[in-house]
């Protein structure tokens, strides 16, 4: 019995110490370090970390034909999110070769505004890094993709502040005239607590149930 109690009590502290880590969304998206003078060839990591556990969403591992042919067929009646479209829409790009700053940035915002809209004043932000220096072969598209680029990231800003009390100075964009190569390096870190993912979860559920019960 004596030994019993010892590792229920043990279970109980371990299970309230996992309620307390945080989980992590991280987004890497900066110049390829293995092809830094080839903006087109960006890296960009998209990843979810829990304690020591990391799972990619974008690069992720390849998948077997028969696993790309199941996730293809779409189940009757299901919809994708506004969440699924954009990561959907930002793997597709990337894949593609096909992207740009701009809507990088763009994708960005609508990550955050789905995780502050799911988990309110829960969410915690901080920006390891946001620097974007412009830089083209014709000093007027430089100068019409700076004010683009800029214009962007302050909607950015904008929502950012707004929810999570962010500096101006952890943001910088410059534009370079004296060069012909556009360089990024963006590192970003959402994070909440696993009790207050549960926690949300759990009075969405409640709320859904009390709107079938009325209808």
């Amino acid at each position: 019995m004596y030994y019993f109690l010892i590792a229920f009590t043990a279970l109980i502290a371990l299970i309230i110490a996992l309620m307390c880590v945080n989980i992590s969304i991280n987004m890497i998206f900066r110049t390829n370090p293995n092809n830094p003078d080839n903006p087109d060839d960006p890296d960009l990591k998209l990843f979810v970390r829990y304690a020591f556990l990391k799972f990619y969403i974008f690069p992720a591992k390849p998948e077997k034909e028969d696993e790309r042919d199941k996730k293809k067929k779409v189940k009757p009646g299901k919809k994708e999110t506004g969440i699924e479209k954009t990561v959907a829409k930002l793997k597709g790009n990337f894949e593609s070769g096909e992207y740009k700053l701009s809507e990088m940035i763009e994708s960005i915002l609508e990550i955050a505004k789905f995780l502050v809209g799911s988990f309110q004043r829960y969410a915690k932000l901080k920006i390891k890094n946001f620097a974007i220096i412009i830089a083209t072969d014709d000093a007027q598209k430089t100068a019409l993709d700076y004010g683009l680029i800029t214009q962007t990231t302050y909607y950015l800003y904008e929502f950012l502040n707004q929810h999570f009390n962010i500096s101006q100075n952890n943001i910088k964009i410059y534009a370079d005239f004296g060069s012909t190569k556009t360089s990024f390096d963006i590192n970003m870190k959402f994070s909440i607590k696993l009790w207050h993912v549960l926690k949300t979860i759990f009075f969405m559920l409640i709320k859904y149930q009390n709107i079938n019960n009325i209808n």
